[in-house]
């Protein structure tokens, strides 16, 4: 016995007549609950790409300023710097997961179902077997672009610990300035 979540092409074409609007309609608010959790995802990310790129350029700032008012490369400097480095990178990491991206909407074209216009439930059950096929897609690219954004916020995560970890070597060993 299959499980719904097995249920592909041929087994979705055998639902019961009289089940199968419930199932189409079922099937229609999981499509735009997956738009919303789409939406608000690439806004999530976008927000975390604007909060690390508005960092990186702070670090930048103060790295500058520093290194303007000692004229030397210290170590402070060098770790401001390395952690504006990882800030930007994980800003572009997280504008890289909000962008565009093919995703599937609920509804159909009509000139894509005008052939089972005269019946009903043949279309009914064609537009429930194509459902279902838009959902596991969209679930691939909500995955996908979660995945992005994890990795934008462990490379922000990392930055501060990376640039005291530079401040610390460059500290203790002033010789590795002239590897960076």
């Amino acid at each position: 016995m299959t499980t719904p979540r097995e249920m592909t092409g041929p087994e979705l074409l055998a639902i019961a007549d009289e089940a199968l609007p419930e199932v189409v309609r079922q099937a229609e608010l999981k499509m735009e609950q997956a738009l919303q959790m789409a939406l608000a995802g690439d806004q999530r990310a976008s927000a975390l790409a604007a909060a690390y790129g508005a960092v990186s350029a702070g670090l930048v700032a103060a790295a500058g300023t520093l290194g303007a008012i000692d004229h030397a490369r210290t170590p402070l400097v060098t770790g401001l710097a390395i952690g504006a480095v990882l800030f930007l990178i994980a800003a572009c990491i997280c504008a890289g997961a909000c962008r565009a991206i093919s995703f599937y909407a609920a509804g159909n074209e009509p000139a894509s179902i005008w052939m089972s216009a005269n019946n009903l439930i043949g279309m009914n059950r064609l537009y429930c077997r194509e459902l279902d096929v838009r959902l596991k897609r969209n679930a691939a690219v909500l995955q996908r672009t979660g995945r992005w954004t994890n990795w934008g916020q462990a490379v922000a995560v990392a930055a501060p610990f990376a640039g005291i970890a530079a401040y610390v070597a460059v500290s203790a060993y002033p010789g590795l300035l002239c590897f960076l």
